[in-house]
C-alpha cells in the first residue's frame, strides 16, 4: 500500500475543480461511489457519470444554494463535532490516492487525531430540517461515500457528522472492529465488513471499464439517467425510422405494466368512492393512522376565448413556447 497526497489550496476552488477532473479521467471519487453503483439516493446514475466522462454530456459543477451553504456550514458542523466529543479535526487539504486502489480516489473532510492506527476520517453533512433522510439511520449513499475513503486512506474508523438547522448534530461512527463500543457520543455505530470496504475498488473498476470501453453501462430509471438521455438526444429526426425489435422485450414490459397500473388505478379510485361514500357531507375523517379531508375546492382557469375578444387582439404574444421530446409506446393495430 503506498498512500499519495495531492495537495491544493482550499481558496481556489478554480484550481480544485481542475485538479479533480483530472483524477476523474482515470478513477471514481468517494463521494461519486454511490452514484456509479446505481445507490437510491445518490445524486447521479452510472449512465449520467458515464455520459459525463465520455463526453456525451457536459460536466455541471452544482451552484445550487444548499451545496454552497454546505461548503461554508462545514467548519461550523467541525466545531459541533469537536465540542461535543472531545475530539480535534485535523484537516488536509489533498486528493488521496492509493496503488493498492488505482480506480478510486478521495477528498477527505478531515482526520481525528490519534496514534496512527487508531486514527479515524472524518466527514461532514448539512440537510434540510424538513428532510427525512436520517430518519432510517445513514442514508446508503453516504455508507457508500465512507467505505470509499476508507478503501483508499486504508483506515478503520471513520465518523460522519450530519447537521441540521436546530436539530443539533447525528454522529455516525463506522468501524471495521466488531468489538468496539459506541462512543458515547455517536448515535449509531455501524459495523463494516473488510469485503464492503473492498468492493469499492471493485465497483470503481468496473464503472472505469465502461468508460475505457465507451460502452454504456445497464440503463435505470433514475432521474439522472432519464436527464442524461434527453441531453444526448434532444431533437429527433423528422421522418425518420428505425426497428426496434432487439428492445421487444423492454416494449412487451412497458405493456404489461401499463396494463397493471391501469388495474391498480382503477382498484384505487373504488377504495376512494368507498371513503367518499362513508363521508358524506363531512369535511375531515378520521382513522387509525389516517386523516382525510373533503373539501370544496374552487378552481379558476383564463377563458382564452372571452379574453380576446375583450382585449380585441391577439394574445400570441403572452404564449411560452417550450420544446421536448415525447416519448408514447402504443400497441400496433394488427
Amino acid at each position: 500500500m503506498a498512500i499519495q497526497f495531492t495537495n491544493y489550496d482550499p481558496r481556489d476552488r478554480a484550481a480544485w475543480l481542475a485538479l479533480r477532473e483530472e483524477f476523474r479521467k482515470r478513477g471514481v471519487g468517494g463521494s461519486e461511489l454511490a452514484s456509479v453503483a446505481g445507490v437510491p439516493g445518490a445524486f447521479s446514475s452510472p449512465y449520467a457519470q458515464w455520459a459525463e466522462r465520455t463526453g456525451r454530456i457536459a460536466r455541471r459543477e452544482s451552484t445550487s444554494a444548499y451545496l454552497a451553504d454546505g461548503r461554508d456550514i462545514e467548519a461550523i458542523v467541525a466545531s459541533r463535532f469537536e465540542d461535543e466529543s472531545g475530539l480535534k479535526i485535523r484537516r488536509r487539504y489533498a486528493i488521496i490516492t492509493n496503488t493498492d486502489t488505482p480506480h478510486l480516489f478521495a477528498d477527505v473532510d478531515g482526520f481525528i487525531g490519534g496514534p496512527v492506527n487508531s486514527e479515524m476520517g472524518w466527514e461532514g453533512k448539512t440537510y434540510d430540517v424538513r428532510s427525512r433522510k436520517f430518519d432510517n439511520g445513514c442514508p446508503p449513499s453516504y455508507t457508500a461515500q465512507v467505505t470509499g475513503y476508507m478503501a483508499v486512506t486504508g483506515k478503520r474508523r471513520w465518523v460522519l457528522t450530519a447537521w441540521a438547522y436546530g436539530q443539533g448534530i447525528k454522529n455516525f461512527y463506522f468501524t471495521l472492529d466488531p468489538n468496539d463500543k459506541k462512543p458515547e457520543w455517536a448515535c449509531e455505530m455501524v459495523v463494516l465488513t473488510q469485503a464492503e470496504v473492498d468492493a469499492a475498488e471493485i465497483i470503481a473498476a468496473d464503472f472505469m471499464a465502461y468508460v475505457e470501453r465507451d460502452e454504456p453501462p445497464s440503463i435505470d430509471g433514475s432521474d439522472a439517467t432519464t436527464q442524461a438521455l434527453r441531453e444526448i438526444y434532444p431533437v429527433a429526426d423528422a421522418g425518420s425510422e428505425i426497428d426496434l425489435e432487439h428492445v421487444r422485450a423492454a416494449l412487451d414490459a412497458i405493456g404489461d405494466i401499463d396494463a397493471r397500473i391501469k388495474e391498480l388505478e382503477e382498484q384505487k379510485e373504488s377504495m376512494k368512492n368507498v371513503v367518499i361514500e362513508a363521508m358524506g357531507e363531512s369535511e375531515n375523517g378520521t382513522a387509525t393512522g389516517w386523516r382525510v379531508t373533503f373539501k370544496n375546492v374552487e378552481t379558476r382557469r383564463l377563458d382564452t376565448k372571452a379574453a380576446q375578444a375583450a382585449l380585441g387582439e391577439e394574445l400570441e404574444p403572452f404564449y411560452k413556447t417550450t420544446s421536448a421530446r415525447v416519448l408514447r409506446v402504443t400497441k400496433a393495430k394488427k
